[in-house]
């Protein structure tokens, strides 16, 4: 994909870049740290899912290795 790109740029076939809107432009550092402050966010809150659950899976495993009392 990437070869096909570059190919493409030194052939002059890519097309312009869109230019944004007024108000993006004039907006862009508040759109910038939403879209990141967001993406941080959504990564932490799956992290935590994903340790919630491991730690729930080796309580588990470690119950049943555990020698009974009996």
């Amino acid at each position: 994909m990437i070869i096909s790109l570059a190919w493409l740029e030194n052939n002059g076939l890519v097309a312009p870049t869109p230019t944004l809107p007024a108000f993006m432009q004039e907006n862009l550092p508040v759109l910038a740290a939403g879209f990141w402050g967001g993406l941080f966010w959504a990564v932490a809150g799956l992290t935590s899912l994903l340790a919630g659950g491991l730690q729930r899976a080796l309580r588990r495993g470690a119950r049943r290795l555990r020698p009974s009392a009996n």
